[in-house]
Order: structure tokens, then sequence, then C-alpha cells
């Protein structure tokens, strides 16, 4: 398998579902003790109604739980779907939590944190590529113990009306945005963050445009994107895979796995270091998402897709 460098095929669109009151009610709910004690239990409503209203991302939890080994029964994955729907909404108001000034409320408990403070030593910046299972925004946050300037690099896939409910939010995060649709210019602005020593968090499991590398994931062909490690090699930041997961309520465990730094091989044959390199982040990713698989956040088809013609 290798990387074609002459595809520009997106392969994930769409926009965060929910309307103003109902983002509006998570919201006011999450950033209050007492509300984010009651979310929960509606939650467990709201995600019945999910179970049965999208049809789309159920048919892809199911096709997931097929892929985990948590698949049988029409029963058994539909009971998979919910405990998947239900995971996710309270990733999301764990998410809000914090967002909201309550991140104390969380124990954490890390592995690789000195790894991470000995690459940001360095000056060079260093690049925490993830993934989308747990809960990647308390990772951010707890980032705040380490005496660094922090970027996140984000898909601008939110709604309208959930960017008016999170807004009054946005200032307790800790960390700066970027927010990336897989341009020239995005790419610029990580490299600057990169330059004056961040530490850059980045999404590695979904391509949103341009160029993929081809990978085995979960037991079917998938494209990865390679902008992580298209900015690793050119700016000499190290690179890391990084988790955070829920173990249980209010308490997460953050994992750092250090790959170092990236650099090619052979300059005219890059492109097969780029899909090394991504299917070893697959590998990894895959790895987490058997282990966790409530935790999964991506409700869209795993494999390939074709470019519309």
């Amino acid at each position: 398998m290798t990387v074609d460098s002459t595809r520009q095929r997106p392969t994930w669109h769409g926009k965060s579902r929910g309307g103003r009151f109902g983002n509006g009610v998570f919201v006011w709910l999450a950033a209050s003790r007492w509300g984010f004690a009651f979310a929960p239990i509606m939650l467990f409503f709201v995600v019945i109604y999910f179970v049965l209203a999208a049809p789309k991302a159920r048919a892809a939890s199911f096709d997931f739980a097929e892929r985990v080994g948590r698949g049988g029964s029409w029963w058994r994955r539909l009971r998979f779907s919910f405990g998947h729907f239900y995971t996710f909404g309270l990733l999301q108001i764990d998410r809000l939590a914090a967002l909201s000034g309550q991140s104390a409320l969380f124990e954490l408990t890390v592995e690789g944190e000195e790894t991470i403070r000995a690459a940001h030593r360095e000056g060079r910046g260093v690049i925490l590529e993830t993934a989308h299972i747990g809960n990647w925004e308390m990772m951010m946050h707890l980032l705040s113990r380490i005496d660094a300037n922090v970027t996140a690099v984000m898909f601008d896939g939110v709604s309208d009306q959930v960017k008016e409910a999170l807004s009054r939010l946005e200032e307790n995060r800790y960390f700066s945005v970027i927010y990336s649709d897989g341009t020239p210019t995005t790419a610029a602005a990580i490299l600057a963050a990169l330059s004056r020593g961040d530490i850059v968090g980045i999404m590695g499991d979904r391509l949103l445009s341009g160029n993929g590398a081809e990978v085995r994931f979960l037991d079917t062909d998938a494209e990865f994107p390679v902008g992580p490690y298209v900015l690793a090699a050119a700016s000499g930041a190290p690179l890391m895979h990084t988790f955070s997961i829920r173990v249980k309520r209010r308490q997460y465990a953050f994992t750092c796995h250090s790959v170092g730094r990236l650099k090619y091989q052979n300059r005219r044959r890059k492109q097969e270091d780029l899909q090394r390199w991504a299917q070893q982040f697959a590998d990894r990713v895959a790895e987490y998402a058997a282990r966790y698989p409530h935790q999964w956040g991506n409700f869209h088809p795993i494999g390939k897709t074709e470019t519309p013609s």
C-alpha cells in the first residue's frame, strides 16, 4: 500500500447535530455541579431518541461492534449501540464540565507526562497525535500542569446552534485552537505554533481533505491523514501518540507513547515513510478501540469512501 499524492478525496463531512435549545440545556447542566450530576439521567432519554432517529450513525455503530468482536444478533448490536451512544454523551458532558471551569472535579492519572515535559524543554515544539477515542479535550486541559503554550487543531464541524450554545464557555479553555480545513493555510499556522515551542494536539484518524495514506484498520482498508507526519518531519518536533480514556465517573487515564523525531529515509520515496507512520498509528488506535469500544467517537463508516461521481 502506498500514498497516492495525486488524489484529493475528502472522506468526511458534516456538522454536529442538535438544536440551540437541546445543546443549551446540556451546557447549562454541565456548567453547575448539581446539573453535572443530573445530566447523565437526562442523557438516557436523549440516547434512546438518537438510537432510533439516527439510522446512519446506528449502522456505523453496528458495523464497529462487529469489527471489535461485540457484534452478533441484532439485539446484541443494539445493546452495544445504546452503550456506545450513551458513553459518547457522557464524554461530551465531561468535556462541557471541564470547559465550564470544573476540571478540578476530575481525577487524572498520567503515564508519560515527563516524556512530554522533556521534549518540550528542547524548544522545537511537540506534536501530540490522538484519535476520536476517549476524551481528547480532557487531555488538553491536563496539559495545564505543564508550563507551556498548548494549541489544539480542531475540525470546524460544529453547527451554528452548537457554537452559540458553547460560546460562553470558550473563555475557560486553557489552550488555543486552530480550526482546520485541511488547507496549506492551516499547515502554516501549525508550523508557526511549533516554531514558538507550542505543544500541539492533532487528530490522526480522520481524513478531512487532501492526501491520505492507505492503512489496514480494524480488518478493512481505510485512509488516515498524513498531515501529522509531514508537520513532524518539516518542523523537527517530536511526535507522540496520546490517549485520554474515561476509566470511570470523574476519572481519566492519560497515556503517552513516544514515537520520536521523524525523518524521511529517502525524500524521493517519502510517501512510503508517510504510509508506514500512518500504519503505526492505525495499529495503536485499533488496540485502544478494541480495549475501549464504547469510547470510539466516530459514527461514520470506517472503510474508504470513494469520490462521488
